[in-house]
């Protein structure tokens, strides 16, 4: 499966895209850009990850850097070590809302010419007066695949994009030669 993410604040200030292609079990790889100019490309089989990022990300993210680092183009990582911030992917992609809020089934219409049933769910509003609005796109022919969820609150806009259901995916590591094993640094220099 494909999931194309696109994030865009009312101001238009910030901004984020990615790719994900994932197995839903144990493969998956992620190409992601920042509008600040960071990016990053992912890569995990199993517990690795292999990370191919760009300065901006690393400063974004507060990572420290070593010469060793600038030579090779890929940082091979256990999965286990990924921090929050890192915005690195786990292949499942499960998906979770940190509120509840009550849902209304659309009308059926049409998604990029599918016919699809939209469902809106409205989050409760936080204590601080804000609550979002999702609405998911359901396939209403075939399969009842999920094909796309906006998201729109105060701030920002979020639209996700599914595709490639049940399509074969090979992912494999990048080469040997262009991998730096983060492990084989001294403890200090990562």
């Amino acid at each position: 499966m494909t999931i194309v993410t696109d994030v865009s604040s009312t101001g238009g200030l910030v901004g984020y895209s990615s790719r994900l292609t994932t197995d839903l079990e144990h493969r998956c790889t992620l190409k992601a850009t920042w509008s600040r100019g960071a990016e990053m490309e992912q890569i995990r089989i199993g517990k690795t990850d292999y990370i191919h990022p760009n300065d901006a990300y690393l400063e974004q993210w507060g990572r420290t850097t070593v010469p060793a680092m600038r030579h090779k183009p890929w940082l091979k990582s256990p999965a286990s070590a990924a921090k929050g911030a890192d915005d690195l992917v786990d292949c499942p992609w499960p998906f979770s809302s940190s509120t509840e809020g009550k849902a209304a089934k659309g009308e059926l219409t049409e998604l990029d010419g599918k016919p699809v049933v939209p469902v809106e769910v409205t989050e409760n509003v936080t204590y601080e007066g804000e609550g979002g609005v999702y609405t998911f796109y359901i396939a209403a022919e075939g399969k009842p695949y999920l094909l796309r969820i906006d998201y729109q609150e105060l701030h920002y806009h979020t639209v996700r994009k599914f595709s490639g259901f049940n399509h074969h995916v090979d992912i494999q590591p990048p080469a040997a030669a262009d991998v730096l094993d983060l492990s084989s640094l001294p403890s200090d220099a990562s």
